[in-house]
């Protein structure tokens, strides 16, 4: 396994020194409002907070001390999972509620 040193740029076989900033525990009143939205759209389907695997800019938030979270709302088929390959693809209907979720969702944090 190969790292990249953060203040050379440059690869290396060691893992750095530096440990990442630990995450957050989400908020209880964020989570209450994306669960009551979430039910609102697809009754019974479960909330769940889990790491996301990608690059994000929330490792410099969370460097500056504020909990930083992703939220993802999209539905795939669970038998065809299509992340980054050259057919990625999602269902038209579900990019819509997605869009629609957050801007339900952000409206009822911002009231």
């Amino acid at each position: 396994m190969r790292y990249i040193d953060s203040n050379t740029d440059k690869a290396t076989d060691k893992a750095p020194d530096k440990s990442a900033p630990l995450p957050a525990a989400p908020r209880a009143d964020v989570v209450k409002t994306m669960e009551k939205i979430a039910d609102s759209m697809w009754p019974g389907a479960a909330v769940v907070v889990d790491m996301e695997t990608g690059a994000s800019d929330g490792k410099y938030t969370m460097a500056a001390g504020m909990p930083t979270f992703g939220v993802g709302e999209i539905a795939v088929d669970h038998d065809d999972i299509r992340a980054h390959g050259k057919d990625e693809r999602v269902r038209v209907s579900s990019f819509y509620e997605g869009v629609d979720f957050f801007y339900r969702y952000l409206k009822a944090l911002l009231n």
